[in-house]
Parts: structure tokens; C-alpha cells; sequence
């Protein structure tokens, strides 16, 4: 009777100890998508800005983040900002954009990485600026957060959907991968002899 009590219960301990890491993996494991370190927004700001970006990348699977700093040491706004991304457990890690603001060299970086590299191109980076920088100079920096925030969205929803129109076209195109031309031919071909033979 002891054994099979024993063997009973080993048996349920190893059922929950096999289903704890299944439910490991909660929102608090992740690094939040906002990060004011240098306390830059109000608290109405912060909970506003944080559900914005934390829809945003979940609708689109890839992390839009947001962190500032009040100084970032020794290290270049580039390197302090791919050094953040890389070394905290983001969501969709691989697959990010994460604009760092240091308040003490006046400095800023969009860092990208994983999808959001041929995403986010230069060219984007370029016109990103020009649309936040004047309210991050001005010190409106829920505006500016906001701006980065819904051109991110803009540009990775874009992509997306271009790549999902692209699969749909292909499809329609070969969808036995035989092209139209192929197909027609084939069809006439089939006609053809089907009409000599009675």
C-alpha cells in the first residue's frame, strides 16, 4: 500500500513540476515597451503612451519600444540602445524598434533589429526625425513618443500587408504551380485531343 502511495505521489509531484514552465511565461517576464527613467511624462502620460505601444506590438508581433535615460554613461546613444535591446527580455525579441532618449548629451537613437532592420530603413529614420524631433526639442515628448509611436505602426503594418498581398498574388497566380500561360496551354492541349478522339 505504501508503494503505490509513494509511486501515486511522485507521480503528481512530477505533473506540476513538469507544468510550472508552461506558465512561466507571463507579462511579467518581459521588459515593459516604455521605460521613462528620465521622467520626462506625467503619470496619465506614461499609462496612455505604455498601452499605445503595447498594442501596437502586439497587433503587429514586434516590439515598438520606448526608453529614456537621464545619462548613458560611457557608451554612444547607438550603443546603449542596441545594447538595451539585446539584453532585456522583450516580447518579440527578435524582432524590434526601440528609440532611446538621453537627457544629458541631448542625444537620441533608433535602434532596430530582427524584421524592423528592412523595416525601418534610413530613409524612414530620416523622416521619423523630421516629424518628432521639433517636439522633442521642444520638450512635448508625449507628442514626440506618440509620432515615433504611430509612425512605427505605419511603417511595419505597410510591410506586413505588402508581403501578405505578395503571398496572395503568388498564389493566385500558381496556385498548382503552374502558370496561366502553362495552364491554358495545357487546357488547349487537352481540348485539342479530346475533340479528335470522338
Amino acid at each position: 500500500m505504501n508503494k503505490k502511495l509513494l509511486s501515486v505521489f511522485f507521480a503528481v509531484l512530477l505533473c506540476v513540476v513538469v507544468s510550472v514552465p508552461a506558465f512561466a511565461d507571463t507579462a511579467e517576464d518581459y521588459t515593459p515597451h516604455l521605460i521613462d527613467n528620465a521622467d520626462l511624462l506625467t503619470g496619465e502620460e506614461e499609462s496612455n503612451l505604455l498601452a499605445k505601444l503595447d498594442e501596437i506590438s502586439d497587433r503587429l508581433s514586434v516590439d515598438v519600444a520606448v526608453v529614456t535615460e537621464d545619462s548613458i554613461g560611457d557608451k554612444t546613444p547607438r550603443e546603449y540602445a542596441d545594447d538595451f535591446y539585446d539584453y532585456n527580455s522583450y516580447k518579440y525579441n527578435p524582432d524590434g524598434v526601440l528609440l532611446l532618449i538621453s537627457m544629458e548629451e541631448r542625444d537620441w537613437y533608433i535602434t532596430t533589429t530582427g524584421s524592423a532592420i528592412t523595416t525601418i530603413t534610413d530613409a524612414r529614420r530620416g523622416n521619423m526625425e523630421d516629424a518628432f524631433l521639433s517636439d522633442l526639442s521642444g520638450g512635448y515628448y508625449y507628442d514626440a513618443f506618440s509620432t515615433y509611436a504611430d509612425m512605427c505602426d505605419n511603417y511595419i503594418s505597410g510591410v506586413q500587408s505588402a508581403v501578405t498581398t505578395r503571398k496572395v498574388r503568388r498564389t493566385r497566380r500558381a496556385p498548382w504551380g503552374i502558370s496561366r500561360g502553362a495552364r491554358r496551354f495545357w487546357f488547349r492541349l487537352l481540348s485539342a485531343s479530346s475533340r479528335r478522339s470522338l
